[in-house]
């Protein structure tokens, strides 16, 4: 009897519920983003401006660029510069020209030594897209095709929302190093200058009074995609 309780106490207890599944450690993502720019430093030091990698994600970040532009930028370039935003979204060169002269210029300073010292979330990428989707309609440039393309930007900066901003002492000067994450917890620098990335503020391109953009209609034998008349060709 003793022994047939003994038995079913045993299999009552193995009919419990199951052990609590351990949970995945919540990621450092801004020490990663620090061991990613150390790294980083570490090669620029041995390699120079030829560390750089192929699957930095410099469309989105060329997009997240443009909503900063659009937001802050006078109303006169404002049109230009929604133009090369969206060709860097099908092509990346011109991105990757810029982040290898910015590596080229700070090259001397970078090879003299960094170090990784503060890192912070950029965040507001979705503020910031409201925002410059705010000041498109202010100008009356939301019906435009521009104005109506500005979401393609803001879904591309959108993958950018766990970025950091790094930054390096180095020496007597200061540099700001923008580590975007990639594919399998990997991290690119995607720019290196030394004035911070700021998506809060408002630069003074934006005036509270911005007024809408009047496109004259072109003068008779006028092409109204070149800066002269073709008297002048």
């Amino acid at each position: 009897m003793l022994r047939c309780l003994g038995l079913l106490l045993a299999v009552v207890a193995g009919c419990g519920p199951p052990p609590p599944v351990a949970r995945e450690a919540a990621r450092d993502r801004d020490g990663e983003a620090r061991a990613a720019a150390t790294l980083f430093l570490q090669c620029v030091e041995r390699e120079g401006v030829e560390c750089r990698h192929p699957d930095a994600p410099y469309q989105a970040w060329s997009a997240l660029r443009a909503l900063l532009a659009v937001r802050d930028r006078s109303p006169v370039v404002l049109v230009e510069d929604l133009g090369r935003a969206f060709d860097d979204l099908r092509d990346d060169r011109r991105a990757r020209k810029g982040f290898i002269a910015q590596l080229a210029r700070h090259e001397p300073r970078l090879r003299a030594g960094c170090r990784a010292a503060g890192v912070h979330g950029l965040g507001g990428i979705a503020a910031l897209g409201a925002a410059a989707r705010a000041r498109v309609v202010a100008l009356g440039l939301g019906d435009t095709a521009p104005g109506a393309r500005l979401g393609e930007l803001s879904l591309a900066a959108d993958a950018l929302r766990d970025t950091r901003a790094v930054r390096l002492e180095c020496g007597a000067a200061t540099l700001h190093l923008v580590m975007a994450p990639g594919a399998e917890r990997a991290w690119h620098p995607v720019e290196l200058g030394e004035t911070p990335v700021d998506l809060a503020g408002v630069g003074a391109g934006a005036a509270a009074d911005d007024a809408p953009v009047a496109l004259p209609p072109p003068a008779e034998g006028v092409d109204a995609w070149l800066p002269f008349g073709e008297d002048q060709l």
